[in-house]
């Protein structure tokens, strides 16, 4: 089989996951390639261009036989090759996320002033806050201790000190300008991009992700942008 035929064969077979996941679409390769132009990740974005111009591409190669000028390259079936591999092999929201192990927690036991020194030395913006049986609980960040500051509600911190001074300031919804989700280890990765642009008062900061994306469950790990965008 040469690569144009090869070419158009890739391409029904992508027609046909496409035509699944957009039943009702007029064009469910252009519904896609809308899809893949507002994805977080900078390698879909890249990928809808492409596709784009396969569309193109083979529309004139079935209606206007112009497979006599044109050669399908190797590397044009390896690119479709891996865009059906992502229906095929679909990324979850374990595989993209930051693993627990990986991950700096703290609890309210925790000494005020070492985890704000953690937060200095390694530019952390948010910390998950867990509590014995590693659920999460809340938050602790900079934005806390302003918060705790501007309610009058802080002390002093002295070296005894512990982040259950500021317990009242972490949950999860009292976070002014972001706010927090849960999902499931075996979420779609769609499903975990749509939440970061979901449109609503409060961008999405962080996911944490557990089981079956519940709270009262143990965390596994966390997904923010970052780990989307730069996936490999």
């Amino acid at each position: 089989m040469d690569n144009n035929s090869e070419f158009i064969n890739l391409y029904q077979k992508l027609e046909m996951y496409l035509n699944g996941k957009y039943p009702y679409a007029e064009s469910p390769i252009k519904e896609y390639i809308h899809a893949l132009e507002k994805s977080l990740s900078i390698k879909d974005v890249e990928a809808s261009s492409v596709l784009d111009f396969l569309r193109t591409l083979r529309n004139n190669i079935v209606h206007r036989d112009v497979s006599s000028y044109v050669q399908v390259t190797d590397e044009t079936l390896e690119f479709l090759k891996g865009i059906i591999d992502k229906f095929e092999n679909p990324l979850y929201a374990e595989s993209v996320m930051v693993d627990v192990k990986k991950v700096y927690y703290v609890y309210l036991s925790d000494n005020t002033l070492d985890v704000l020194d953690e937060i200095y030395k390694n530019s952390y913006d948010v910390l998950p806050v867990v509590n014995d049986l590693d659920q999460v609980i809340g938050v602790f960040s900079l934005e806390v201790i302003l918060k705790s500051i501007y309610s009058k509600k802080m002390g002093i911190i002295t070296k005894e000190s512990t982040l259950n001074d500021f317990k009242d300031l972490i949950d999860l919804n009292d976070q002014q300008k972001v706010s927090f989700d849960f999902v499931s280890r075996k979420d779609p990765l769609e499903k975990v991009i749509d939440k970061f642009n979901k449109k609503n008062d409060k961008k999405v900061k962080m996911l944490f992700v557990t089981k079956n994306g519940l709270s009262k469950e143990p965390l596994l790990g966390i997904i923010t942008p970052h780990d989307i965008i730069f996936k490999k």
